[in-house]
């Protein structure tokens, strides 16, 4: 069974505005990867959330010959989805930081340019801004702000050593930390998107076709077993 791809990314670097400010230009390719590394990430996540929710898999698998193999894919999961969540929220030169994308986008100079557009489709600049405002402070408190931090220090410190036990000065992120980072990452993506470029992103649909691959790719390993 083939499961159609959503539209995601909801647009392509061909296609972006000509006639914004430099400066909200400017983030549209990062926002462009910031799609595709949403993309991997929600995948990564799903697949991770598969093998350690789903008690048919657990009970079939890790008592078998393949439990070492599935640990070895939970730990190269884990690895590609704390690198693709830390790369979102980089602070460094030449990196997508989706931070600094939110703290330009939500600037009061852009509102007189952006409000006519929005008005054209009958959607309310104001409430998108302050939603994005309402991302901008929630990265900045508990308990975003420590998951983001346990998910780029694990990334710069211990992501070669996932798999070993070093006694390293960095704590290991939980699940709770992936998915609370891969979620605030996610909506602050998609309001971008509908706030620069009045583009609704299919999330919930990437969300939906990734669980339902996991669950495929579940019930191709389970036979082996047996």
């Amino acid at each position: 069974m083939l499961i159609a791809m959503p539209n995601w990314p909801p647009f392509s670097p061909t296609e972006y505005a000509t006639d914004m400010p430099d400066e909200l230009l400017e983030l549209l390719p990062l926002l462009h990867g910031s799609c595709i590394i949403v993309q991997s990430a929600v995948y990564d996540h799903a697949l991770l959330a598969y093998m350690k929710s789903s008690s048919e898999f657990n009970l079939k698998i890790r008592e078998s010959y393949l439990a070492a193999v599935i640990n070895q894919v939970e730990i190269s999961l884990t690895k590609s989805l704390v690198l693709s969540l830390a790369s979102l929220f980089d602070s460094a030169p030449a990196t997508v930081n989706i931070r600094r994308a939110l703290n330009v986008a939500v600037r009061d100079q852009w509102l007189p340019i952006l409000e006519p557009r929005h008005s054209l489709r009958s959607e309310d600049v104001s409430r998108k801004r302050d939603r994005l405002i309402r991302m901008q402070r929630r990265i900045k408190r508990a308990p975003l702000k420590g998951a983001i931090e346990r998910v780029t220090d694990f990334r710069n410190k211990g992501v070669a050593h996932v798999d070993k036990d070093q006694g390293l000065d960095f704590k290991i992120p939980t699940y709770g930390d992936t998915t609370l980072t891969l979620a605030a990452a996610a909506n602050i993506v998609v309001s971008l998107l509908s706030y620069l470029t009045f583009r609704r992103a299919g999330i919930r649909a990437l969300h939906t076709q990734a669980n339902q691959q996991a669950e495929l790719l579940g019930r191709a390993i389970q036979p082996l077993t047996s």
